[in-house]
């Protein structure tokens, strides 16, 4: 009979409301978040980034900022 693996707990990516900030501070989260990502990317390539999941994560973090302003944007807020 195969034995289980152990669970291991997931990582927490760090909860920020993106619903409270306005769309000109969701651009520049945008930004910076996109520059991360691309110093990420660059680092694992070069072999100066030991964590090459932090990538992905970096990735998915943009994919959620940019989701957050295009519903802004949508919707019509000048907030």
């Amino acid at each position: 009979m195969a034995t289980k693996k152990p669970v291991t707990k997931k990582t927490e990516v760090k909860s920020v409301s993106f619903k409270d900030m306005t769309i000109k501070e969701l651009q520049a989260a945008a930004i910076t978040l996109q520059n991360e990502a691309v110093e990420l990317k660059r680092g694992t390539k070069v072999g100066d980034v030991q964590n090459v999941h932090a990538y992905s994560v970096k990735r998915k973090e943009v994919a959620r900022v940019l989701t957050a302003l295009n519903a802004k944007k949508a919707l019509g807020e000048e907030k």
